[in-house]
């Protein structure tokens, strides 16, 4: 892609101008757009520019809002088709062969390029099937550039499509639209001026953002119908188009002169749905393709399966092949005539002649035998292929058991049954994302633990008189008794607590048919929500004076919200500073990782010292081995004058335009310290249904399966352990060092530690994030790699999406030959799913981002079984078998010339009619093989998914029906059928092949005899090997014989044909139905022969690969200690539950490996 200049916006701190700039305001308006460069291509003329403009006066110049992501217009389909088919290196190879058709000395086909029939006839199908995956593409383009916009046309708001907006134009959007253009937001039918937007297209997150209209702008647009007024214009001046989705930095100047910074809360995307307001009014900044959406539709790399790669392989060889055996006939020919040329004056050639010397007979008869072997490479295998994959793709879609799969890379199929490495993210992928509440710690209190046997265990008809809240599985009455009783002596820790709890978050509440309804941006978020609910604390929203309000005890509490600093991935933590209403005191309460909250830095002294700090980190670490996520819960109390000092400091930050986002972090930070401990929550993620059974088969097959997960090792760990990752059989090898001397002495000692252990226990990696950071430099790489490769599973702990990928590619890059496969549901895994051979996207509570990038989506994590172990592993067989197929095929129909040459002296005489050769591939022998490809079933679909009798799967990772070995099987096949083909008509029927009128019959009618068998022969073939003898398959066959007599009927009653009237003769003649019978019935049975010896050896080789069998998980307990190879760190290794999309890595780590641009500007994370 074209690099783009960063660039840097010059903008002013919010002010209102003074008397001196006042009596400029004249001329404020009055000015020319230059949004744009002179030169250059599309970013550079569009993108590269700091943008100014005008409301309610568009710019022309600047592109207009449609969008294209089809590949092809009716222009350029032709030229682009042209080049893209004649890229490939066949149909070049096919287009010089038909050109040396046309060279009469050379041609065998009197001069006509007949290979041009089946050529022309491949690339119109390759055409159709692009126009039409490309038309649906067109389709949806103008569906979406004619939506009707509501747009202000300087009287009026008026429908206009969609692609005629344009950068200036005022937009009013209604609830539930879509926005249809990046635009800043002027005004909102909140008195409030806040509105709500779904943002799942552009990030997978499915809940509701709040946006809000600058308090000046606010100030500015007070009624519907004052966008007319010239009062109320403002101008723009922001940055240029950049992919970051969470980044915009703009000023606007209103017509009083007054200057105010507008950032990314003040701003609307396109493809957000509007929610929960009625209608806004926006002023667009971006249209088409300098949208954020579109600049982020990034284009994977193409993928191609091994079967693939190796079949190019194998055709450059066979190429090379034709090459040498070309050159081999031509040499012999040429010395055979020049030695015997005294003998063959009947042929006329003068002495003089330049046909009477060697060099010239050399090149003449090579371009003979280049035409006579053009089919050797296989003109219809690569169409057949694409064909029978999209085919087969369709039929997945259709399976009823997978639920409604999607196929968006067909070309991938057999890819499918070749798996040797599967990586799976965890939240969301083996787990379901429905978090339930389960403990919380209060002081030196735990809640939630408690016996169904005890007396304080809430009963299931007690429930009922709780309030009714999704989300929370807690049962413990004492909490409440703390609650309700204001003697109690934990009620006021548990009060401040809970409290916090119901304040410190970014959920949006709203009513709903008499009913208070959560939208919340993570499902940890509304499980803590719902459980205050439950226990009395019911958070009733934020008003437009940003005043939080909760229920609590038939009273309400309210709370003035000052600042929000919200969850990163560098922060790790969520804080909200806040001020009581009633009391007038400051609090700032944070929520997050005990990595960060629990650290020395962070807490005052006096906590360190307290029974309960320690306490705290001991059940925090009992909470990670039994699975829950966990999150700490701290306050500090600020006085007035410690925060207006700081509030100061922080209002200047924020109204900088250079480094803003670093300034406000340092301020942060320095508020974030000295806190109190007020407890720990616990929550629990579930597993989704079936997810040990799928694990246990997949390891069972032979799969190495990863987890790349960002939860502490304990608790990846316990779900290792609860969905049948690890076993107890397994030795556990625990990388969790932090220094890069340290990680090396590790992995040194488990390499020397693993040639010790015992041959049949089995290992375990589980590594952190802190040290993958280390272990993946190329220093210790291969380290790693060499570990992992004596490893079945491998946990990667705490780890960010850009590792995600580098653990693939790293997979990837050591070993060359294994096929890898990524799963995950949201949008920081889909670097790791494009960045695998197969990605496979869950369409889940996430949203639809990492579906969307992948090559399959399924429903569940349990539906990748029956993807691999049936439709793969089939896939795999049935392609396999007709790539070897088209092969034997082609060799079949073109070596009989070549062993006749033995008798004409390789003079390189054609024995097939020429038209008839070129419809081999197409008509006579293609779709018996397409079927067989498409419905051929070796075993029983469930049979094949429960892969418990042997182990059908292994046969795709170990490569055994597509290797060298296996080619040459078919092309020795295809070589000795090939002989008897030839021979058998020459010396056992030619002799006594004889016409009514006593004359044997000449060349052609031996040639025709033997291109009939080969068309016989291929199509009994593909009944050999079949295992399913469907209608479709028998009438395949039946079609392609009765087409190959109809065509030579046709022929037979053309004068000016080849074989005119051969095929009427040799139906007359007895021997000519004799020797069909003998040939067929003696390739036959040794064809049986043969592949009943290639069956058994093909059987022994998957018999020899055994099932691991799956340890019974009745016996199965997570509290059992299991055997850990060395010493885990003295520091505990807890986590933190809050599960939200990463922002700081998808922009800043992995912006550039996701979309494929460069960036554009400095990010302000750094």
């Amino acid at each position: 892609m074209t690099e783009i200049k960063n660039v840097q916006i010059e903008l002013h701190t919010p002010h209102v101008l003074n008397s001196m700039e006042e009596r400029d305001s004249k001329n404020l308006f009055d000015y020319q757009y230059d949004n744009i460069e002179k030169k250059g291509n599309y970013a550079q003329k569009y993108q590269s520019k700091n943008r100014k403009i005008t409301s309610n006066r568009p710019d022309y110049q600047l592109p207009d809002n449609s969008i294209q992501t089809s590949k092809y217009t009716l222009l350029n389909f032709f030229p682009k088709q042209l080049f893209e088919q004649f890229s490939k290196l066949a149909n070049v190879y096919f287009v010089l062969m038909g050109a040396l058709q046309m060279v009469p000395e050379v041609s065998i086909s009197s001069g006509i390029p007949t290979i041009y029939l089946p050529l022309g006839f491949i690339i119109l199908v390759s055409g159709a099937k692009d126009f039409y995956e490309d038309y649906k593409r067109r389709t949806s383009d103008n569906e979406e550039n004619k939506q009707q916009v509501t747009a202000f046309d300087g009287k009026d708001f008026v429908k206009i499509p969609s692609y005629e907006l344009r950068v200036g134009h005022i937009v009013k959007v209604n609830q539930d639209e879509i926005i249809s253009a990046d635009m800043i937001l002027l005004r909102s039918s909140e008195k409030k001026g806040i509105c709500y937007v779904e943002t799942k297209s552009l990030d997978g997150e499915t809940n509701l953002k709040q946006k809000n209209v600058h308090v000046d702008l606010l100030q500015t647009f007070k009624s519907d119908d004052c966008f007319g007024q010239l009062d109320k214009r403002i101008i723009l001046k922001y940055q240029a188009p950049t992919p970051y989705l969470y980044k915009f930095i703009g000023e606007t100047t209103t017509s009083n002169l007054q200057v105010s910074s507008i950032n990314f809360n003040n701003f609307l995307l396109r493809g957000c749905n509007l929610r929960n307001v009625k209608y806004v009014f926006g002023l667009v900044a971006y249209t088409g393709h300098d949208t954020k959406i579109m600049m982020n539709s990034y284009k994977a790399r193409t993928k191609r399966s091994k079967l693939e790669v190796k079949m190019q392989q194998f055709i450059l060889i066979i190429f090379i092949t034709q090459f040498i055996m070309c050159i081999i006939a031509s040499l012999v020919y040429s010395i055979t005539y020049f030695n015997n040329r005294q003998y063959l004056n009947y042929l006329y050639i003068g002495e003089n002649t330049s046909e009477y010397t060697i060099p010239y007979n050399f090149f003449v008869r090579f371009g003979n035998w280049m035409l006579i072997f053009n089919n050797f490479v296989p003109i219809s295998l690569l169409v057949t292929l694409e064909m029978v994959k999209f085919i087969q793709g369709k039929i997945m879609t259709l399976d009823e058991k997978l639920n409604q799969p999607r196929v968006q890379t067909s070309n991938l199929n057999e890819e499918l049954g070749q798996i040797e490495h599967i990586f799976s993210d965890k939240t969301g992928t083996l787990t379901c994302n429905i978090m339930e509440f389960k403990q919380i710690i209060i002081g030196n209190q735990n809640y939630g633990d408690i016996l169904r046997s005890s007396d304080d265990y809430i009963r299931d008809d007690e429930l009922l008189n709780y309030p009714q809240v999704s989300n929370v599985d807690f049962r413990d009455k004492t909490l409440m008794q703390a609650i309700n009783d204001k003697n109690h002596i934990m009620h006021d820790k548990v009060e401040e607590c809970l409290k916090m709890i119901s304040i410190c978050h970014t959920v949006i509440s709203d009513q709903k048919d008499g009913k208070l309804i959560y939208n919340a941006t993570s499902p940890d978020e509304l499980a803590l929500l719902n459980f205050a609910r439950f226990v009395g604390f019911e958070f009733l929203g934020t008003d437009e004076n940003n005043i939080k309000r909760i229920s609590y005890q038939e009273q309400i509490i309210e709370y003035q919200l000052l600042e929000m600093f919200e969850f990163t991935s560098a922060r790790k933590r969520q804080s909200i500073l806040v001020q009581v209403i009633n009391t007038g005191d400051i609090y700032l309460f944070s929520k997050g990782a005990d990595s960060v909250l629990l650290d020395q830095v962070r807490l005052s002294k006096e906590e360190l010292n307290k029974n309960e700090y320690h306490q705290l980190v001991q059940r925090l670490q009992e909470y990670g081995k039994i699975g829950l996520r966990t999150l700490v819960l701290s306050k500090r109390k600020l006085s007035k004058q410690e925060y207006e000092e700081w509030h100061k400091r922080y209002q200047l930050a924020t109204q900088q335009i250079e480094n803003r986002e670093e300034k406000m972090q340092v301020l942060q930070d320095e508020l974030e310290k000295n806190y109190e401990i007020l407890g720990a929550t616990a929550i629990e993620d579930k597993l989704q249904q079936d997810v040990a059974d799928t694990i246990a088969a997949v390891k069972a097959a032979g799969i190495k399966v990863w987890v790349l997960t960002g939860d502490k090792i304990e608790t990846a760990i316990n779900i290792g352990y609860s969905c049948s990752l690890l076993t107890n059989n397994l030795v556990q090898h625990i990388v969790d060092e932090k220094e890069e001397l340290l990680i090396n002495e590790r992995l040194d000692d488990i390499l020397n530690k693993i040639p010790t252990l015992q041959t049949t226990q089995g290992q375990a990696l589980i590594i952190s994030g802190d040290a993958l950071l280390h272990a993946l430099k190329p220093d210790i790489q291969k380290k790693v790699a060499e570990v992992c490769g004596y490893c079945e599973v491998v946990l990667c702990c705490r780890v960010s999406p850009k590792q995600k990928q580098d653990v693939v590619s790293l997979i990837r890059g050591r070993n060359q030959l294994c096929s890898t496969l990524a799963i995950g549901d949201g949008a920081n895994d889909v670097n790791m799913i494009t960045a695998a051979h197969v990605g496979v996207g869950i369409r889940g509570v996430e949203g639809q981002q990492a579906a969307r990038a992948a090559d399959y989506s399924v429903q569940e994590f349990r539906e990748l079984r029956r993807l691999l172990f049936f439709h793969g592993r089939e896939c795999y067989r049935r392609n396999s078998v007709l790539v070897c197929y088209t092969f034997y095929k082609n060799i079949l129909v073109v070596l009989p010339q070549f062993w006749y040459g033995i008798l004409s002296m390789y003079s390189a005489q054609s024995l097939y009619d020429t038209f008839i050769y070129q419809l081999f591939n197409i008509l006579y022998g293609a779709l018996p093989i397409m079927i067989y490809g498409i419905f051929d079933e070796e075993y029983d679909a469930d049979q094949l998914t429960d892969n418990k009798l042997q182990n059908y799967y292994q046969q795709g990772p170990q490569g055994v029906l597509f290797n060298i070995q296996i080619v040459l099987f078919w092309v020795f096949c295809g070589f000795w059928q090939a002989a008897i083909l030839c021979f058998f008509p020459t010396y056992t029927i030619s002799e006594n092949f004889v016409e009514n009128s006593g004359f044997t019959h000449h060349l052609w009618a031996q040639g025709t005899m033997i291109f009939g068998l080969i068309v016989v022969i291929c199509n009994l073939k593909v009944l050999l090997f079949s295992n399913t003898y469907t209608p479709a398959l028998l009438g395949s066959i039946s079609f392609s014989m009765i087409s190959y007599l109809l065509s030579w009927i046709i022929l037979d009653n053309i004068p000016q044909a080849e074989a005119y009237v051969v095929f009427q003769s040799l139906f007359q003649t007895p021997n000519f139905h004799f020797g069909n019978i003998l040939v067929i019935a003696a390739i036959c049975s040794i064809d049986i022969a043969l592949n009943i010896k290639l069956n058994r050896v093909l059987q022994k080789v998957n018999q020899n690969t055994s099932i691991k069998t799956p340890f019974s998980l009745n016996n199965l307990s997570i509290h059992q200690p299991p055997k850990i190879g060395g010493k885990l760190n003295n520091k505990a290794h807890t986590g933190f539950a809050f599960n939200c999309l990463d922002r700081d890595e998808l922009e800043d780590q992995d912006k550039i490996d996701l979309y494929g641009i460069d960036n554009q500007v400095q990010s302000q994370n750094g």
